[in-house]
């Protein structure tokens, strides 16, 4: 095992702070850094703020508190200690209704699997309080869209847009729809629902073929992605969200160091027949950069041999505490996909992407008659707009 320096070795202290808390395995060496670091002045304010950015406040309030680094009722950490049980009740919320709603779905008979969320906290951090979540992910297959949709509404939820059947089939079936949001009204305040029939990923997943075990949430059995697939699935996700927030980055981390008896061969065999080995190598590459997390020698080996793996990495890393943080970009985009025909067809899909109206799009266009040719003759407008509010941030 191998384990690589921190490229926020440099930073100011609340970085270097942010970046030694983020860790769900605390070692000796770590307990020790974090006295360290809590030991000397430090903007807690800051710190807390840094923390809210990258979605990671609960799990630092519990790893400086679990380490000793300091006293959970020091008046320093009072905003993680509020922000920590007020994370802890809405994570209950949410993993309660998660449970109904699956207790719906089956009863349907729509087979949904729950994505991130609670049950990835409970899987991998062994505690719901741990890991934030604001929202529930399902999903299933393109064909149950409908059903789950009427499941939905039948309980109280009320659709982001209104889409016709015929909207809906479209956004289905294209190559830009991958969800559905919804909101329900509750007592402990909205609950936000993404219902997916597609992931969206640098390589084609196939949502049907997710091999699944379960995880104990409130005390059921409820299904889970194999960590395997799981794990290749959070490093896509890292890349469309260009790693911009720790959160992602100790998910990774944790099941290196939680997950040891993975099969890492295999799955880097099977990343590689996707089209994800460059994918899984730059989320291994994040983790090790940012959190020092060991890697297996498998994966330490391959992310030396792959150039464009440490640059990516290197770059992204080095511009974790910007904000706003710079995306990976197109030519960012083009390097971490390795087949020529995942190229192509990223490619393909950023053209219509920025030329044509989205299904979302139109159906949000006035019902004036001439409303919807007006739009489409002021597309070039539209597309210059989003380009240039795309340059400005």
């Amino acid at each position: 095992m191998k384990a690589a320096r921190s490229d926020v070795s440099g930073s100011v202290r609340e970085h270097e702070l942010l970046v030694a808390a983020a860790a769900l395995v605390t070692t000796p060496e770590r307990a020790a850094r974090l006295r360290g670091l809590t030991a000397e002045p430090l903007d807690w304010v800051r710190l807390w703020k840094l923390a809210q950015q990258h979605a990671i406040a609960p799990l630092v309030f519990h790893t400086l508190t679990s380490s000793h680094a300091i006293e959970a009722a020091d008046p320093r950490i009072a905003p993680f200690r509020a922000g920590f049980f007020a994370n802890t009740a809405n994570s209950m919320v949410l993993a309660r209704e998660l449970i109904d709603l699956l207790t719906v779905f089956a009863e349907a008979g729509i087979n949904a699997i729950p994505y991130k969320g609670a049950v990835l906290a409970a899987s991998l951090y062994g505690n719901i309080a741990l890991r934030e979540f604001s929202d529930l992910d399902l999903i299933v297959t393109p064909g149950q869209v409908p059903a789950a949709r009427a499941a939905l509404v039948a309980r109280g939820y009320v659709p982001e847009i209104a889409l016709t059947s015929a909207e809906e089939r479209a956004l289905v079936s294209s190559r830009a729809g991958y969800f559905l949001r919804f909101d329900r009204p509750t007592r402990a305040g909205d609950v936000t629902l993404e219902l997916h029939w597609r992931i969206p990923s640098t390589f084609a997943i196939d949502v049907s073929r997710l091999r699944l075990t379960s995880v104990a949430l409130l005390g059921r059995e409820v299904p889970q992605i194999a960590t395997e697939d799981l794990f290749v699935l959070l490093c896509a996700h890292g890349v469309k969200h260009a790693w911009n927030q720790l959160k992602w980055i100790c998910d990774i981390a944790v099941i290196l160091e939680r997950r040891p008896a993975l099969d890492w061969p295999s799955l880097l065999d099977q990343a590689t027949r996707a089209g994800a080995r460059r994918v899984v190598l730059l989320g291994c590459a994040m983790a090790s950069r940012t959190l020092r997390t060991p890697l297996p020698e498998t994966l330490s080996a391959a992310i030396a041999a792959d150039v464009v793996v440490q640059q990516l990495a290197e770059r992204i890393a080095g511009r974790l505490f910007d904000r706003p943080m710079p995306r990976i970009g197109v030519i960012g985009n083009l390097r971490v996909r390795e087949r020529a025909t995942d190229k192509i067809a990223y490619c393909t899909g950023l053209v219509l992407h920025i030329t044509r109206p989205t299904v979302r799009e139109k159906a949000r266009w006035p019902a004036w008659p001439g409303a919807r040719l007006t739009y489409s003759v002021l597309q070039p407008i539209r597309l210059a707009l989003r380009v240039a509010g795309k340059y400005r941030r």
